[in-house]
């Protein structure tokens, strides 16, 4: 069995979108952030207290959890977590299982020959005998059967007729791969031994590794065992022996049984909505994973529910990019090319996304292939939603003609257009149509509307992840809530709505610009997504933003400020993705360490300007200042031709290599201050 999941548990690819391209597990994993889940008015609710060791998994006030959940979002890490126990407890048991790992099956079958004529005494929690009995022993007293099959039930799972397979497969006993899994190990527990105790692995005589999606109607964990792990290990003439040696282990012995993927499964269809135990399996564990949303549907009863954890994605994310980056750029680079990422992540402020493996992966990965010098955030997110997509739909189908230029080369969006469009209506009336208290977690109502409530829509909207859903606290009836994965991916969703739909600016956006204070700058996100999408929508909003902003006179309000870096984003966000003579609307000015790219809005908009405040009182700033990321391009000076400024209000031109000029009426206040060099 070791010898199996060091063949499939191993090794995970390094991005969601290339599964040819993986890694060692061990070299790749980060300790997780667990957190205990309680009961509370009928939902579960996570608590403060974070979970670090697998005792306090396994148990709860010192009583053992039979059936235990690990709940987290789409690439959270529940996976990994998995396969990282599992690889742990091979590792754990390697020196135990070295005593009786000569025994074959013929040992075992004479061994279940003799068990099934004994009498069973009751079933309680039994230590692992320290050697093998022998096999010519004629004893038929029930509790040296189980005695030995501890020992014998360990050893036939590394065994084959012809050859011994713990011997020959076995890599975790080798001298090289420990050295190699102790300096996994270290790195993922410098500051921490968050589940550093893998002593309590060592209280499961075998683990088992049970990946649901491929189970479609499989409810009983045994034939799950058989068709998944049995099957994959032994040869035909085999099989029947091994099934009957894992009835008797699970019978008689501590066993704990990973289901990875609840929200993949599908059931019988009757009243099986979990994966089931025969009773006389009274000492095995489950641990399964799952998507909030498969718990909150209410089929899986509180009293099917031992203990429930949330996992929030890993501790370490910037470790792991680093770790990533290290596969893909020179070691001479690295260091240089981790900071620069650092950098790049506040800069796009993607911080709140990188805590999940997934999307970190996916980021690092792009950046890698040079995202970074064009600073498309939408590029970004289409590779964000095109492994989401991937995960619900593997079907590939590359654009003829895509819709955006960040579209391009995607294989996984088109032939998911249709949910795409439906998933993008409902983002965008979530965010400008509903109440703003009911804009990120909404109702099936709202999946009516969209029509996405049809169990082929939501299955896959829930399976890819873009969507999550959980259990209304309440008392009186059961009803789930939906969010989107991330406020950021259904703020680009109904960008790339507003980008086949112009005519909404006019619309439903000029009312809600309206109906709330401020709300220019609450859409800030949705305008730099719709820059990268379509320049004519981002023109045409940028125009609308900048009239709610000008209704503010107060010249030294920070609202100017913050609308000046929303437009600057924007300019980016269109240039990175191709377009390079955007035209947006801005009439209020502050000139601090963004001159070039500001000054390139100020060309278009000197005839609006009512506020010019040029304010940078270092040349530094002036002297690596780029059009646009990508651009080598530096200023020697700056000029501002006043010539048509017919609206300006206010004028302060203040700092080194600073130009004006041209013939101009001041109707307010002005402050010139020239430093030549």
């Amino acid at each position: 069995m070791k010898k199996f999941y060091n063949d499939n548990l191993s090794h995970v690819p390094i991005s969601p979108l290339n599964d040819n391209v993986d890694e060692k597990l061990l070299d790749l994993y980060m300790s997780p952030k667990i957190f205990s889940m309680c009961k509370d008015k009928g939902v579960f609710t996570q608590k403060n207290k974070r979970v670090t060791k697998y005792k306090d998994v396994f148990q709860t006030d010192n009583k053992m959890n039979r059936r235990i959940f690990l709940q987290g979002e789409a690439g959270s890490g529940k996976t990994t977590f998995l396969g990282k126990l599992a690889l742990e407890w091979c590792k754990s048991t390697s020196s135990h299982m070295e005593s009786s790992k000569n025994t074959d099956l013929k040992t075992i079958d004479d061994q279940n020959k003799l068990s099934s004529s004994s009498t069973y005494y009751e079933q309680s929690d039994m230590p692992c005998a320290s050697s093998a009995t022998n096999d010519d022993s004629d004893t038929s007293t029930a509790s040296t059967v189980t005695t030995e099959l501890s020992d014998k039930s360990r050893a036939s799972f590394e065994t084959t007729e012809e050859s011994d397979i713990s011997s020959s497969y076995d890599s975790f006993s080798e001298d090289s791969d420990s050295s190699c899994y102790s300096q996994a190990i270290g790195h993922t527990n410098n500051s921490s031994n968050i589940f550093a105790d893998v002593d309590a692995l060592q209280d499961y005589i075998f683990v088992f590794y049970i990946t649901l999606r491929n189970l479609v109607k499989r409810f009983e964990v045994h034939t799950m065992i058989k068709e998944q792990i049995i099957d994959s290990i032994y040869s035909e003439d085999d099989r029947e022996k091994a099934y009957r040696l894992v009835n008797e282990i699970m019978k008689r012995e501590r066993c704990l049984v990973l289901l990875d993927g609840l929200d993949e499964w599908t059931g019988s269809g009757d009243h099986h909505n979990l994966p089931t135990l025969v009773s006389v399996y009274n000492q095995c564990v489950m641990l399964i994973t799952t998507r909030p949303w498969k718990l909150a549907e209410g089929k899986v009863k509180h009293s099917e529910i031992d203990a429930v954890f949330q996992l929030d994605g890993i501790n370490e994310p910037f470790e792991l990019s680093r770790i990533i980056l290290s596969r893909l750029v020179a070691k001479a680079e690295l260091e240089i090319k981790h900071k620069a990422f650092k950098r790049y992540i506040w800069n796009q402020k993607l911080s709140e996304l990188i805590s999940a493996p997934m999307m970190l992966s996916v980021i690092v990965c792009s950046y890698a292939e040079g995202i970074e010098l064009k600073g498309s955030k939408c590029e970004i997110y289409i590779l964000l939603l095109e492994s989401l997509f991937k995960k619900a739909n593997s079907e590939m189908r590359t654009f003829e003609q895509s819709p955006s230029p960040c579209f391009r080369g995607t294989q996984y969006i088109q032939p998911n257009m249709e949910r795409l469009n439906r998933l993008a209506e409902m983002a965008f009336h979530l965010l400008f149509v509903n109440a703003k208290e009911n804009s990120l977690v909404f109702s099936i109502t709202e999946l009516k509307k969209f029509k996405m409530d049809e169990r082929k829509q939501q299955d896959f909207v829930l399976k890819s992840g873009i969507l999550s859903a959980k259990l209304t606290a309440s008392t009186l009836r059961s009803s789930s809530s939906f969010m989107f994965i991330h406020k950021s991916m259904q703020e680009f969703l109904a960008a790339y709505h507003i980008a086949c739909n112009m005519n909404l600016i006019d619309g439903s956006i000029s009312v809600y610009l309206n109906r709330h204070p401020k709300a220019y700058l609450d859409i800030s996100q949705v305008f730099i997504f719709l820059c990268g999408l379509d320049v004519s929508c981002a023109e045409k909003l940028s125009s609308m933003m900048d009239e709610c902003d000008a209704l503010n006179t107060n010249h030294f309000s920070a609202c100017h400020k913050m609308l000046n870096k929303i437009i600057l984003a924007g300019l980016r966000e269109a240039n990175a993705n191709g377009y390079s003579d955007i035209a947006l609307k801005l009439s209020h000015f502050y000139f601090d360490n963004n001159i070039i790219d500001l000054h390139k809005i100020w060309e278009n908009n000197a005839a609006n300007a009512i506020v010019l405040n040029v304010d940078t009182n270092e040349w530094e700033h002036l002297k690596y200042q780029r059009i646009s990321p990508g651009n080598d391009e530096c200023a020697s000076q700056i000029t501002f031709d006043l010539h048509s400024c017919l609206k300006l209000t206010y004028l302060k031109l203040s700092g080194r290599r600073i130009l004006g000029k041209g013939k101009y009426t001041i109707r307010f206040f002005c402050q010139m201050c020239f430093r030549y060099v």
